[in-house]
């Protein structure tokens, strides 16, 4: 029997990645970061190689031991915050003109960033320590315009007199914004330690998340997901590269290769999700999206678009070298992260939280973590669909609850945020936006993309998989995938029903994991269902909803067919049985 390892959907993805990307310098290839080193400073050393904030200190090294001085410090903060003007240091009788920190040096003390030890001494080569950094970054948020609200208490710290009074609310402040972090508040948090690049690392890659956020002007990530547009020519061909599918197939075990096979007709639109785990990745440092692909891919603000796309919805398929179809890297990893999900013996379970809980969470997550996938079902007025996004950010605490930044494909140039009430009788959730709102039905937020490590995503050989939670040993179940739009009841072989409803699946089958797969706006999702075998089971549409395709995807037993995608008979009745036949009502 197999067990699946938690947030397995994320090493699916590592190991296309591992394959498919051709890194610029990061902790992939310096060779002095050791597979030891934990994952987030792995990330965040790729994350500020990547962006140009800290480099290497050679092609191949990055010393992650060597501990920062001032002189650097500041030269971090300066190439953080875009300036490219000349500056004078000329004050400070250590700063020699020329050298790399002394534009740096004189943009920080010119903006009250950064200040002399006396009024003619700089003392550039000595070594900063967490309470003097996370000062100079406390007054460089002040210098974005951003927040510098602390409400996180550090008294409590077992080394809290050790705190200079010229740093206490700075200290109080990244704690706040989960720049530096704890386990409780009594933990010491060493204000004298000084800082080596790794942590350095750390603690900037946050700051980008957590207070930054996403900024448009800066991070290239936006194009146009409305109705499938990767859509090429006037067909219906959603495309993927001849060597991203063939690297699904590799990653698949033999029982899903079928299954991903069969699927490559599934009915679908949009990308949503690919795109906003693609933004994420991109985010943490897992990837470089806009540097890693072999140097030459256009910013996905440049992507060309045919200008005769239409708004049906789209097959899978790969292009098999079709000379008349072409399709750029950017979108084909896009399509690669879509349709990962369908490898089913690798699919990530996540065991399922109402809304109130999953909005509980979120906020909660995002409290420390900064960005991640927000996927939820929603109702606007007559409409009703599915839609993944990123929030990212600290959610901003109002009078009704909780106000959080959402960056969302489909609109790229309209603010929109979600709207969290935080009522007695439960939390609820709208998506704003313009003059338009959406009702959240069901939610989930992903945070935690640790486990591309366990399939040596960063080249370092920890291919074997560590400190990894077990979940259900789905051998002993059966996977259902609903492609529907609206709601639906499946029923059993023993007369078990499970109907969906817009905020949960109410009956007496029982349900031991459920996830859905949105897959854009106006269109339908995949709901996926892990219960107990039987010897058939019937999805029927209730009211004017449609059931388009029901699977079985067990690996040891074969694919029930899908009906036509196209729908053209209106069926709304498909039953699957475990010899994988299917019949349709």
């Amino acid at each position: 029997m197999k067990t699946l390892s938690k947030r397995v959907f994320a090493v699916v993805l590592a190991t296309c990645m591992a394959f498919l990307l051709c890194c610029s310098v990061s902790a992939k290839a310096f060779t002095d970061v050791p597979s030891s080193l934990p994952t987030y400073y792995k990330d965040a050393i790729n994350y500020v190689s990547d962006n140009g904030i800290i480099l290497g200190i050679t092609n191949s090294t990055f010393e992650p031991e060597q501990k920062v001085n001032r002189a650097m410090a500041v030269t971090f903060l300066f190439r953080m915050s875009g300036d490219t003007g000349t500056y004078d240091a000329s004050q400070f009788t250590d700063v020699e003109q020329g050298r790399y920190y002394y534009n740096a040096v004189g943009w920080g003390v010119q903006n009250g960033i950064v200040s002399g030890i006396t009024s003619t001494e700089f003392y550039p080569m000595t070594d900063v320590t967490r309470q003097q950094f996370l000062t100079m970054l406390y007054r460089f948020a002040g210098y974005e315009g951003y927040s510098q609200t602390a409400t996180e208490t550090i008294t409590q710290a077992a080394d809290y007199a050790s705190v200079k009074s010229f740093a206490r609310t700075a200290m109080a402040w990244a704690y706040t914004y989960g720049i530096a972090l704890r386990n409780s508040v009594t933990d010491n948090i060493y204000p004298n330690a000084t800082i080596a690049r790794k942590t350095m690392a750390v603690f900037l890659s946050r700051y980008r998340r957590n207070v930054e956020g996403i900024v448009f002007s800066r991070d290239a990530f936006s194009f146009n997901n409305s109705s499938g547009s990767f859509v090429r020519n006037s067909s219906t061909t959603y495309l993927i590269s001849e060597k991203d599918w063939s690297h699904l197939e590799d990653i698949a075990s033999s029982g899903d290769k079928e299954n991903l096979e069969n699927h490559k007709n599934v009915h679908w639109a949009g990308s949503c999700f690919g795109m906003s785990v693609a933004v994420v990745l991109d985010y943490i440092g897992k990837i470089d999206l806009n540097g890693n692909y072999c140097n030459s891919v256009d910013s996905m603000y440049n992507i060309p678009k045919p200008n005769n796309l239409n708004s049906s919805l789209h097959f899978y398929t790969t292009d098999h070298l079709d000379s008349t179809k072409r399709i750029s890297e950017v979108e084909s990893k896009i399509n690669l992260y879509q349709n990962s999900w369908y490898i089913s013996s690798l699919r990530d379970w996540v065991l399922y939280v109402d809304r109130d809980s999953g909005l509980r969470s979120m906020v909660a997550d995002l409290e420390h973590g900064g960005i991640g996938v927000f996927c939820y079902t929603f109702n606007r007025g007559s409409t009703s669909g599915g839609h993944a996004v990123v929030a990212y950010g600290k959610p901003v605490e109002t009078s009704y609850g909780y106000k959080i930044s959402l960056y969302d494909n489909r609109t790229i140039n309209t603010p929109r945020w979600l709207q969290i009430t935080t009522a007695a009788s439960g939390w609820t959730a709208e998506v704003v936006y313009g003059n338009t709102s959406e009702e959240v039905l069901r939610c989930k937020f992903q945070t935690n993309f640790d486990a591309y490590d366990v399939l040596d995503i960063d080249g370092d050989g920890n291919s074997t998989p560590t400190d990894v939670e077990s979940q259900l040993d789905i051998g002993e179940y059966t996977t259902l995938a609903i492609c529907a739009t609206g709601n639906f009841m499946i029923t059993n072989a023993q007369g078990e029903t499970l109907t969906s409803t817009p905020c949960d699946f109410i009956g007496n089958m029982n349900i031991y994991g459920q996830d859905f797969i949105p897959y854009g706006e106006n269109a339908p999702c995949v709901y996926l269902l892990l219960v107990e075998p039987s010897e058939s089971f019937t999805c029927t549409a209730l009211d004017n909803s449609q059931v388009l395709s029901f699977y079985l995807m067990n690996e040891d037993v074969s694919i029930g067919q899908s009906v036509d995608a196209n729908n053209e008979q209106g069926w709304n009745i498909v039953e699957v049985f475990t010899d994988g036949l299917t019949s349709v009502t």
